[in-house]
C-alpha cells in the first residue's frame, strides 16, 4: 500500500490480490464532508485531544456505508447489529502516523 498526499487529497494505491493490478483510491477531506473516489459523504471531525487513545475521528452524518476499499485501508468502525435493530453510522479513526491526521486535526479545529 502506498500513500500519496497532494494538498488535501490522499491517494492510496493498493495491489488487488485477485487481478494483480494496482488500484488507486482517492480521499479528499472537505470542511463538511469527505469525497471518496468522487462520491460525497457528509461528516464532522473530532480532534485527538478529545480522545483517550489519541486518535482523531471522522464521523459520517448518514447511514451510507463507506466503500469496501476504505474499510480495507483505513480504520473504519461500525458496531451496528441488525438482530437488535441497533444501527450506527461509520466512523474513521485516524492515528497520528496517518497522512490524514494533520488535515483531520485542522478541520476538527474549525468546529471548536
Amino acid at each position: 500500500m502506498l500513500f500519496h498526499l497532494f494538498g488535501d487529497i490522499l491517494y492510496i494505491e493498493t495491489e488487488n490480490q485477485i487481478t494483480e493490478r494496482n488500484q488507486t483510491m482517492t480521499i479528499k477531506l472537505l470542511k463538511k464532508g469527505i469525497r471518496v473516489n468522487g462520491k460525497y459523504y457528509p461528516c464532522f471531525y473530532s480532534s485527538s485531544k478529545s480522545s483517550i487513545n489519541g486518535k482523531a475521528t471522522i464521523y459520517l452524518r448518514t447511514y451510507d456505508s463507506l466503500p469496501p476499499e476504505v474499510w480495507n485501508e483505513l480504520e473504519v468502525q461500525n458496531n451496528s447489529d441488525s438482530m437488535t435493530d441497533y444501527f450506527e453510522k461509520d466512523r474513521i479513526k485516524v492515528s497520528p502516523g496517518s497522512p490524514l491526521f494533520a488535515r483531520t486535526e485542522e478541520l476538527a479545529g474549525a468546529y471548536q
